[in-house]
């Protein structure tokens, strides 16, 4: 299975000691799918970007750790090509969000992928544009 993983479901694999993040255990389990090969992750260069914002600000002691574990598990960049940087900024007006986040919702629609988030307000106002699903419901099975 190909999957777009955002930022809020990545951050869960460096911060799943902090007591305040929930769905850790899927998160886990995604992240051992990926690695073994199981699913295939599939990224917009953005994501390493976003994600390193958040770790400097909440870990930034172990942030070489963080980057290069993230780094290693592979996958493949996807580089945005007008029509889908076109589209998300169309979802992202249609649905009132930021566009960091319909961009990881439309290349998951092009690739036909599943974006995976633990974004439960994106995910209200986005599951019926399709190709989405939520962490605490996902099963690596």
């Amino acid at each position: 299975m190909k999957l777009v993983i955002d930022a809020s479901v990545t951050l869960k694999w460096s911060l799943k000691n902090e007591a305040d993040e929930q769905n850790v255990v899927e998160a886990i389990g995604l992240l051992n799918a990926i690695s073994t090969g199981t699913h295939t992750m599939i990224q917009l260069p953005h994501w390493l970007a976003e994600v390193a914002a958040v770790l400097v600000r909440r870990q930034s002691n172990d942030i070489q750790l963080a980057l290069t574990s993230l780094r290693s598990l592979g996958g493949s960049v996807a580089f945005g090509t007008y029509e889908l940087y076109l589209r998300a900024a169309e979802l992202s007006v249609r649905l009132n969000h930021h566009l960091f986040d319909t961009l990881y919702d439309v290349l998951a629609l092009e690739r036909r992928a599943t974006l995976v988030t633990a974004d439960e307000r994106y995910y209200r106002i986005a599951a019926s544009e399709g190709a989405i699903a939520r962490l605490a419901d996902f099963s690596s099975s």
